[in-house]
């Protein structure tokens, strides 16, 4: 069948469900017998996730308390997708697989599944995890960051007013941001190094990447108060 499939479409690529943590795969056995598995390209996992640290505010109005530690949280949240991404990779890496990230956002309690996923906080959180896809792009075919649409949870991409006649559609904060890197991007991964006036390295996320005569430079300053003054040197 696999092979019927591919004679009429030379291109296609089957994804196969590699995912495991839940109670009944508790450990990773099934994303390797996946992985081994012929005819099989791209090995598929989800990543829902949170700041990854203790007592977050994250939840519910908790979030409008305290600014300052919300923005702490949220600028964490991308090193649960390194470290999901990481694992996956030593996975299939052997079975020379791929993977794809066919469902991927933050997965809080609160109204709506949190109503600070329309912030603009969540929007430079979600750069972060983007830039963290970007140079993930050597293992990494498949990504997204949202649900696609919906007329209230705030992990879509899109809202969709309810009744359509009370305003148009529009981006939430990840759709912006998702839409921003999609738009600006090169097909060639360039390395990068960011360095701080004394020389020290500077908690600024980036990833950079080449088309033609193009260099695309992904920068996220994580400090949620003061700019930052940047010299290239390419």
């Amino acid at each position: 069948f696999v092979d019927a499939m591919r004679q009429a479409d030379p291109d296609l690529k089957l994804i196969g469900w590699g995912d495991w943590g839940q109670k009944w795969r508790p450990d990773d056995t099934w994303t390797r017998k996946i992985s081994a598995v012929d005819g099989i390209d791209l090995v598929e996992f989800h990543h829902h996730f949170g700041s990854g640290l203790p007592d977050s505010p994250l939840y519910g109005t908790e979030y409008r308390r305290d600014p300052d530690l919300t923005w702490h949280h949220l600028m964490n949240s991308y090193q649960s997708l390194e470290k999901k991404i990481a694992e996956r990779r030593e996975q299939v890496t052997p079975y020379g697989k791929r993977l794809a990230m066919t469902e991927g956002h933050y997965a809080l309690p609160g109204r709506n599944r949190c109503e600070v996923l329309s912030s603009w906080g969540a929007g430079v959180s979600y750069a972060r995890c983007l830039s963290v896809i970007e140079k993930a792009s050597d293992i990494l075919d498949i990504a997204t960051l949202a649900d696609f649409f919906g007329n209230r949870w705030q992990v879509n991409a899109l809202m969709l007013p309810t009744p359509i006649r009370d305003g148009n559609a529009y981006l939430q904060p990840v759709g912006e941001v998702m839409k921003l890197y999609r738009h600006h991007i090169g097909e060639y991964a360039l390395d990068c190094t960011l360095t701080g006036n004394d020389g020290a390295p500077v908690d600024v996320n980036a990833s950079v990447s080449a088309d033609g005569k193009t260099v695309y430079l992904h920068l996220v300053n994580t400090n949620r108060t003061e700019s930052r003054t940047i010299e290239l040197e390419l």
